[in-house]
């Protein structure tokens, strides 16, 4: 029945329709495979774009698809874009490398644990990856800011216990294997951690454009110290309800672009809430200064206005 409406149709407008069809809804790009070898042709590139690994089955499926296609050599790299690796060890010990080693066209990838792998290794994973843009993880930061990541903008990690805090101070003093890094998002578990950012956020090098800190709740008694940062580029965010000052509270739970738990929903973008906030901050102050500007113009000064003043005006 669909072949005979589409074959009404101008190919390029069957394609049209069927491509808008497929990236609205996965169960129906996945249908639609079935309908023919030409629209197959046109759906693939859509079903890969974004690959998410959540069990060994699901690994091997897709580590199956790849030694199936006589054209893996292109078709991968060219359009698999995300990448999601789960936490099970022989995912990311059999199958994470393999992905990475084909799918070099990848923009974003989000991963939980390196399982073990040393320095060497993590690099010879990643020498591929030459067009990663995005980079989200739950692994030693020790290993990962040794990595050479010279094309990452975004980065979004999620603080381990141990010395995890005091990496993370060190790399922002010396960013220089990401060094056109602008957006970072830190998710943290505890006040510990959230004190020594408050740390941090007082020194931030200037070429960071975004500072995200998420919150799975606000704690009690650090409000007045979130509200304290001066930083316009630090953002806190909040994953659950919240009045406090300071705190943007996202709705639907929120996620950064390219994170595997948000490629291909609706559900509201961190990145985008953070960059909105910062630009209005951006803007208050401009409209601030500019007040101020016309204030002293009009030879008002606010600390010393009497002396802007001939005696006979006072």
């Amino acid at each position: 029945m669909l072949q005979t409406h589409l074959s009404a149709l101008p190919l390029d407008l069957s394609r049209l329709v069927l491509e808008t069809t497929a990236y609205d809804d996965r169960k129906t790009a996945l249908d639609l495979l079935l309908v023919s070898k030409t629209v197959k042709s046109w759906i693939d590139p859509i079903i890969y774009q974004a690959i998410v690994i959540l069990s060994r089955r699901q690994a091997m499926a897709f580590a199956s698809a790849i030694k199936s296609r006589p054209d893996a050599d292109t078709f991968f790299p060219l359009y698999v874009k995300s990448l999601y690796c789960g936490s099970d060890s022989g995912i990311m010990t059999t199958y994470f490398p393999l992905f990475l080693s084909v799918c070099t066209g990848l923009q974003s990838v989000a991963f939980n644990a390196f399982v073990g792998w040393t320095p060497e290794r993590a690099h010879k994973i990643f020498a591929s990856t030459t067009s990663l843009r995005s980079i989200n993880f739950t692994a030693p930061l020790s290993l990962l800011f040794n990595l050479d990541l010279p094309q990452v903008t975004h980065m979004s990690i999620s603080v381990l216990p141990g010395d995890a805090m005091e990496r993370l101070r060190v790399f922002l003093q010396d960013p220089s294997s990401m060094p056109r890094l602008t957006h970072i998002s830190i998710t943290v578990w505890n006040v510990p951690q959230l004190e020594f950012l408050f740390d941090i956020a007082a020194d931030l090098p200037p070429e960071l454009k975004i500072v995200l800190v998420q919150l799975l709740s606000v704690p009690e008694g650090v409000e007045e110290k979130i509200s304290a940062v001066e930083d316009p580029r630090v953002v806190f965010l909040s994953l659950g309800c919240t009045t406090a000052k300071g705190v943007v509270h996202v709705q639907d739970g929120g996620g950064n672009r390219g994170d595997w738990r948000y490629l291909g929903t609706d559900d509201e973008d961190s990145w985008a809430l953070a960059e909105e906030t910062v630009k209005d901050r951006y803007e208050a102050i401009a409209r601030t200064r500019a007040v101020s500007r016309s204030l002293f113009d009009r030879g008002y000064c606010p600390s010393t206005h009497w002396l802007a003043f001939e005696d006979g005006d006072r």
